[in-house]
């Protein structure tokens, strides 16, 4: 849906059989009297009315490819059609409720009804439910996706990170045994480089040329490679 109504903000008027086929001011949406106000108004996404008078204007107008429009409007139709969980109405709270762990399978629960993502996220958020019913603890006690990766960006929390994750399956077998090397190395006191803590970080970090000598030795200090694999 954000894809669809972006689409429909940048491409106002673009994609119209003709710019005269619109005309100022446009009392479908608000009154605008603008192209720009006209954009504003439908960058309300969490106004269910302004959504759909949104998308009636942009299939009007032909505003927006037939794929972008039947995605907005299924998404329109979701947000229309009851509370979301905790009784939330729009996106925003909806997101904000649904950040805290607590409330993960309820809202897993009506995310895959409604189809708001895909299977791999449903069955990741699922497996995630296990193992905190099970009993186990977050890394640090995060509550929230945001608390729980600023936490583990630290790469002195590395231990517990890898723990969690390698017990709720997000990482391989491989991936964990490569951080539990590291992590005796962090210990002691070596920085990671560019002093990164979660991989995707390290990863871009090491994909900059300028960084390769600093990579390549902290990899040789961990056993990540050997001194031949460096040679080569």
């Amino acid at each position: 849906f954000t894809v669809a109504v972006v689409a429909f903000a940048s491409a106002y008027a673009a994609y119209a059989s003709s710019k005269a086929d619109i005309v100022h001011p446009v009392a479908e949406l608000g009154g605008c009297r603008d192209e720009a106000a006209c954009r504003a108004y439908c960058d309300a996404r969490d106004n269910v009315e302004r959504v759909r008078a949104c998308i009636g204007f942009a299939k009007k107008h032909n505003l927006l490819p037939p794929d972008q429009l039947e995605e907005a409007e299924r998404y329109a139709v979701r947000l229309g059609i009851a509370e979301g969980p905790g009784g939330c109405r729009d996106t925003r709270s909806c997101e904000q409720y649904c950040e805290d762990t607590g409330h993960l399978g309820e809202c897993l629960d009506f995310a895959e009804k409604h189809g708001l993502r895909s299977g791999e996220e449903i069955a990741e958020g699922r497996r995630l439910a296990v193992v905190l019913t099970g009993g186990a603890t977050l890394p640090g006690g995060c509550r929230t996706r945001a608390a729980c990766e600023a936490y583990c960006e630290d790469p002195s929390h590395m231990r517990a990170c890898v723990a969690f994750a390698k017990q709720a399956g997000f990482i391989s077998e491989d991936e964990a045994m490569a951080a539990e090397k590291i992590i005796p190395l962090i210990e002691s006191g070596v920085k990671t480089p560019g002093n990164c803590g979660r991989k995707t970080v390290c990863e871009m970090y090491c994909a900059d040329p300028a960084h390769i000598d600093e990579c390549l030795e902290f990899a040789e200090k961990a056993g990540l490679m050997s001194s031949k694999e460096l040679a080569e």
